[in-house]
């Protein structure tokens, strides 16, 4: 399916949950033009689809103390239906990707703390069937996450709309067992309204307000609109594995994270120590994309180009075939 068998209503929606993902309907309904009711129908019908929906992760800050690696699984041919399935049901593989290449799997592990990654790299993970090969790269900076991607289908008076300002930081802190039960509430429905949160985990609602907010502002927990590939349209997806000089990597990160098509560029530790991941239009695009950023950045080497065929699954939530969302798995980080 096409981008183009959605309404124009329907991308400037999700445009528009993509900026605030919890904004109210009446809000985003003013930048809009239309009916809170007309956006809330719209929004049900896209999500029940399961071509859109609203993913919990961690936020950047608390992936500071968190620990997040790039893993590369490998498997023989005839064990890859098997991991696929395995893979999708890991709370630490927050995205699995099914790739071309030495590897079969790309996975990006959001765990608590380094104890447990090592825990995990060194003894669940390689008890999966199938697995033949683990190579991971540890998370050292993000430069550009999933979160800022857009689908860029508003103009620049309903962004205006939409934006409500620099929030005012709250201190970091540590999540009790209340903020984990709403972290799970909101796992499974990221737009559930203060009421339904608070009786699903016995508080009031302006309590879960309370909390929820603070989870935000203090950058420990981060909602994001993700879409499936038919809203997108066509992409070929590639991560690349590159290496520059320690003195020259916030300068290279920032040029791919610039970039449009960019959904993630991020500093790692290990053989390579710059991975970006692109939504290009067309096979031919990785070579373009490889002469800008060797222009511009003098030493970069790339290492590898990882093809992806398929999302396997998204920041928790299965996906099928068509990389749409049908369930979701609850992500270990907390």
């Amino acid at each position: 399916m096409e981008s183009n068998a959605f309404s124009e209503l329907d991308l400037a929606l999700l445009n528009a949950l993509q900026v605030d993902p919890r904004a109210e309907w009446s809000r985003m309904a003013a930048a809009l033009g239309v009916q809170p009711a007309t956006l809330a129908r719209h929004w049900e019908g896209i999500r029940a689809r399961g071509l859109a929906w609203i993913a919990l992760t961690a936020g950047h800050r608390y992936e500071q103390v968190a620990s997040s690696a790039f893993v590369r699984v490998g498997c023989a041919a005839e064990d890859r239906a098997a991991l696929t399935e395995a893979l999708a049901e890991e709370p630490e593989a927050a995205t699995v990707a099914a790739t071309m290449g030495s590897h079969q799997f790309l996975l990006d592990v959001l765990v608590p703390d380094l104890t447990t990654l090592r825990g995990y790299l060194d003894e669940r993970l390689p008890r999966l069937p199938g697995v033949r090969d683990i190579d991971s790269l540890l998370i050292t900076r993000v430069y550009r996450a999933g979160t800022q991607w857009r689908l860029g289908t508003l103009d620049p008076d309903q962004l205006r709309h939409l934006h409500r300002g620099p929030d005012t930081w709250a201190s970091p802190f540590a999540v009790d067992d209340v903020d984990r039960a709403l972290i799970a509430e909101l796992t499974r429905d990221g737009r559930a309204g203060w009421a339904a949160l608070g009786a699903a985990t016995g508080i009031s609602a302006p309590t879960a307000r309370r909390r929820i907010t603070r989870m935000i502002r203090a950058d420990v927990i981060e909602l994001r609109c993700e879409v499936a590939q038919p809203i997108v349209g066509p992409a070929v997806q590639v991560t690349f594995l590159m290496r520059v000089p320690g003195d020259r990597l916030d300068a290279a990160g920032g040029v791919l994270g610039a970039m449009p098509r960019c959904r993630l560029a991020a500093a790692v530790a290990g053989p390579q120590n710059l991975l970006a991941t692109l939504w290009l239009s067309t096979a031919a695009d990785i070579n373009r994309v490889e002469r800008t950023v060797l222009g511009q950045v003098p030493g970069l080497e790339v290492h590898d180009r990882i093809v992806h065929l398929r999302a396997v699954k998204r920041v928790g939530h299965v996906l099928d075939t068509e990389e749409a969302s049908r369930r979701v798995v609850p992500l270990a980080v907390w």
